[in-house]
């Protein structure tokens, strides 16, 4: 009897046991990418992107071939390009030569000057608020928002790799602390920064986003949070990500040719899933931010050489 009570209890304690080595549902985040109390979850199967132009392509977006790769509009090298402002959509780059508002064929007058205390903008990161202004992440991390009527950099506490500004206004950054999945998420309240669940190595903002941002993480993988702090992970892989100022559809740089080399650019569309630039002669892209055409989806880009470019696409679909 005594014998067959111990087996039971063994019996008992390995169940237990096992039950607990298996990952339940609070394990696995809802879908968080990576820096909360759990791990980041398998991503589902990736579809092979389709190949090919979006369609016929219009007056309005230049005509000629869709994914035309043009000129560049502004010779760097840059780092990070970004689009902005409610009404005037400006565009914003930042390199060696600070933060500079960009029109198409030329570089704007209205540059603001150089950081306080000479900071380096070589490697820094850039988004641009509703209202047209830029908000930086310097080469060593430091962050800055800049007031073009006035010309005065105002510096924030705390540190950044990257930097974002969703519909609502609100801004976001990837901040410096390592975990799983990249680095923590934090957004601005007004006076501090709160950190929220997940990890990102970049972050992206615009129209459509519900007020919360659009994030790659360090495996790649492609999230866009929810109103409750949930994620949701999308097919596909990507090195950067970006929202289309025209219908907030994702635009990411593909993973197939490695981390050391300029990537392909995607585009999400609700009918065929990702569509990749077919253009032979693009040069490849380092980052990519949402295009400021109302009547077609053309995005800009940081190409081969670091300089700016806009890629020519077709009509909304």
């Amino acid at each position: 009897m005594k014998r067959k009570l111990f087996l039971a209890v063994v019996l008992l304690l390995s169940s237990l046991q096992f039950l607990n080595a298996q990952p339940g549902i609070n394990d696995c985040g809802g879908g968080d990418p990576g820096g909360g109390p759990a791990p980041t979850p398998t991503p589902t199967p990736t579809p092979t992107p389709t190949p090919g132009a979006f369609g016929t392509t219009n007056g309005s977006c230049g005509g000629g071939t869709p994914f035309a790769t043009p000129l560049p509009i502004a010779i760097g090298p840059f780092s990070d390009v970004a689009i902005g402002g409610i009404s005037s959509q400006t565009v914003w780059v930042v390199g060696t030569a600070g933060a500079t508002p960009v029109v198409p064929g030329a570089l704007a007058v209205n540059r603001l000057p150089a950081f306080p205390g000479g900071k380096d903008t070589a490697t820094g990161s850039i988004a641009v608020g509703n209202d047209g202004s830029p908000w930086v992440a310097t080469s060593d991390n430091s962050i800055f928002h800049g007031d073009p009527q006035t010309g005065i950099w105002t510096q924030l506490q705390g540190l950044a790799r990257d930097i974002a500004v969703t519909s609502d206004g609100t801004v976001w950054v990837v901040g410096t602390l390592q975990t799983t999945g990249g680095y923590h998420i934090y957004f601005w309240n007004g006076s501090a920064w709160v950190q929220v669940n997940g990890a990102a190595t970049r972050i992206a903002g615009g129209p459509g986003d519900g007020g919360q941002p659009w994030v790659v993480n360090s495996s790649q993988n492609i999230y866009h949070r929810n109103a409750d702090g949930s994620w949701t992970l999308w097919s596909g892989a990507g090195y950067d990500i970006a929202v289309d100022y025209v219908n907030g559809t994702p635009w990411t740089l593909g993973t197939e040719n490695g981390a050391g080399a300029p990537h392909p650019i995607y585009h999400f569309t609700a009918s065929r899933g990702w569509l990749k630039d077919a253009d032979p002669n693009f040069p490849g892209a380092w980052v990519i931010t949402g295009g400021s055409n109302p009547s077609c989806s053309q995005p800009y880009f940081i190409d081969a050489d670091k300089n700016l470019r806009i890629l020519q696409t077709s009509s909304v679909f």
